[in-house]
């Protein structure tokens, strides 16, 4: 067989119509991410130029000058504040546009009252995360960030590993997969890669039925979390054994530590940049001589940490990427099933365009592109001919 011909012919069988919807909602994804960091920027200003963060700063701090009180309190306000001002944008950006794609069937009510939950839980973590920070900021001197590299290792480790399970059952519901052929196809999978299935769960909710998996947990844990739409009859079971086969291969791989430590080193290099550049853009902002140290900053703090995290997307993107190009060929060599493996990803259609440019990948793809990947799973199945599932 030829690779390149058998991707073609899967291609072939998206309908037109549908390819140039996603394209249309993938390409207009591209700009939610500049417009989403202009935004990102222009709040914190608004807030830094009412003062309110000095006045909660003065009065939290109180006469016996309790810089931890206020430093929580400026921090729970500002992210609070920052949510309820950003919450226009947020409802077209997250919930209407996904909506209007059929990306989404959560109604508007729903999606608020989670959007609040996340917000609430924010405020309190956020807050007192930055309150370790300003006090490294105050006790350690200009070697502060290093420290705070550290911190910041620790709470990403607790908000890509740790959340997810924590809150999960707050957004959606799981229940076990019933006994029968779908749960045996899981299971074989997980013994023949040595992954505890002692929880195989299906996550009804959140934002729809998806064609997705995903393994939670560490070490000798484990959790397989399938999606409703993977589940829902007819099932494709070589579609179910390579959607779990890829998710086994970032369980096995520790992918989530890899991208903590990646992330961790970003944001190491982004507290540097804070440090150097926190006076002058003080100053250009209207924030005065005001120190990094002062609370009352936060909101310049949080320009440049989100101009950062713009500029080093395509960073970011590409690590993202890797490790699931891994998964790909951990699932594909595991579940051998490529024809399974190419079925689920015209699943994917609707959230992501099949066949982008190369630069297009590179600057805003977090996953791999269709054609990417169905090139890869014809080119693993011209290498194992015996394999034809």
């Amino acid at each position: 067989m030829n690779p390149a011909t058998a991707t073609d012919q899967y291609l072939a069988t998206i309908p037109a119509a549908r390819a140039a919807l996603a394209t249309a909602y993938t390409q207009g994804g591209h700009w939610l991410v500049l417009w989403g960091w202009l935004f990102s920027i222009l709040v914190p200003i608004v807030i830094l130029r009412t003062g309110l963060m000095r006045r909660i700063a003065v009065t939290a701090a109180g006469p016996k000058d309790r810089k931890n009180r206020a430093v929580f309190a400026v921090a729970a306000t500002f992210f609070l504040l920052h949510w309820a001002l950003l919450l226009p944008w947020s409802a077209y950006a997250d919930w209407w546009r996904e909506r209007s794609y059929g990306i989404t069937s959560i109604a508007g009510g729903a999606w608020f009252a989670q959007s609040l939950i996340g917000a609430i839980f924010s405020a309190i973590s956020g807050g007192l995360f930055l309150v370790l920070l300003y006090l490294l900021i105050r006790r350690t001197g200009r070697r502060w960030w290093l420290w705070g590299a550290g911190i910041s290792a620790v709470a990403l480790f607790a908000a890509i590993v740790v959340q997810p399970v924590v809150l999960g059952p707050v957004f959606q519901k799981f229940t076990p997969l019933p006994e029968g052929p779908v749960r045996e196809t899981v299971v074989a999978i997980a013994k023949e890669t040595g992954t505890p299935a002692a929880q195989i769960v299906v996550a009804h909710g959140g934002d729809g039925p998806g064609y997705t998996a995903r393994v939670d947990g560490l070490g000798g844990f484990a959790r397989i979390v399938l999606g409703e739409g993977l589940v829902a009859n007819p099932v494709d079971t070589a579609a179910l054994r390579a959607v779990v086969g890829h998710e086994i291969g970032h369980y096995k791989h520790q992918h989530l530590l890899w991208l903590t430590l990646f992330t961790a080193l970003l944001v190491t290099v982004a507290l540097l940049v804070i440090d150097r550049l926190f006076a002058p853009v003080a100053r250009l902002l209207g924030a005065g001589d005001r120190t990094l140290a002062d609370p009352a900053g936060l909101p310049v703090l949080v320009v440049i940490f989100s101009t950062f995290v713009f500029l080093s997307t395509p960073l970011l993107n590409t690590a993202l990427r890797t490790v699931e190009l891994d998964a790909d060929r951990y699932g594909l060599d595991h579940a051998q099933a490529p024809d399974g493996a190419a079925r689920a990803l015209l699943k994917t259609i609707d959230y992501r365009a099949p066949s982008p440019g190369r630069l297009e990948e590179i600057l805003f793809y977090e996953h791999p592109s269709i054609r990417h990947r169905l090139e890869n799973a014809m080119a693993w199945k011209a290498a194992h001919p015996a394999v034809r599932r």
